[in-house]
């Protein structure tokens, strides 16, 4: 949902779906990725990817680094260290 809102932001440049947009944060998820922390032991790290890719977009719109960094920092660990074979992103995820 803060993709969505974040783009339509972007197009319409009413700052009501910039604060919308940021209600559907999970601070105390991407407050983690920011001090690089490494947080996604025990999530189900498939259901926090579009909060990810929110956090992307408010970079595009925003152009502040710190998000840049939360998504890139997020996207390294998971292909690093969080990707399993069988397709999953967490343990004993089925």
């Amino acid at each position: 949902m803060n993709d969505v809102l974040y783009r339509l932001y972007n197009i319409t440049k009413d700052l009501r779906h910039l604060v919308l947009a940021q209600i559907f944060v999970k601070p105390c998820f991407l407050g983690l990725l920011a001090v690089k922390a490494n947080s996604l032991s025990n999530l189900d790290v498939n259901t926090h990817i579009p909060i990810v890719i929110g956090t992307q977009m408010r970079y595009e719109v925003t152009g502040h680094p710190l998000y840049k960094e939360i998504a890139t920092f997020f996207i390294d660990m998971v292909n690093s260290s969080h990707t399993y074979a069988t397709g999953g992103t967490s343990i004993n995820e089925l």
